[in-house]
């Protein structure tokens, strides 16, 4: 059993589990991603693209989540979280998660700015 950011992760045992986790990207406020995901709150038919960013000098079991909506460019939102990652890397294996966009979510700042969030679904099966 791994915790993480609040949920369990079970990795070893003999029957087979569906774990579910809903977690917010780290790294929205960086590299225009702010304006990413500005430009996509409204959009009805989003869709979500997950690559193994291998490229990643602060993080070597870095996940990158592209969002797109209809016919325009995929665009960078931000990373699946440490520890997460690695878990999901190393332990249970990308390929056996299913990802889900979610919802963004819009958090009031002290200085009266909004930053933006975006939320997703993780789900797969453990044996």
């Amino acid at each position: 059993l791994v915790s993480c950011n609040g949920f369990d992760i079970y990795i070893k045992g003999t029957n087979v589990m569906t774990e579910q986790a809903n977690i917010y990207l780290s790294g929205v406020t960086y590299e225009g991603r702010q304006d990413n995901i500005k430009s996509l709150l409204d959009a009805d038919d989003i869709e979500m693209k997950v690559v193994r960013d291998t490229e990643n000098k602060y993080d070597d079991y870095a996940i990158k989540i592209y969002l797109k909506s209809g016919d325009s460019d995929w665009k960078d939102v931000g990373f699946i979280p440490k520890p997460i990652n690695r878990v999901m890397i190393e332990d249970v294996g990308l390929e056996n998660i299913t990802f889900t966009f979610m919802n963004f979510s819009t958090f009031a700042m002290a200085d009266g700015n909004r930053m933006y969030g975006v939320k997703v679904a993780l789900e797969w099966e453990v044996k």
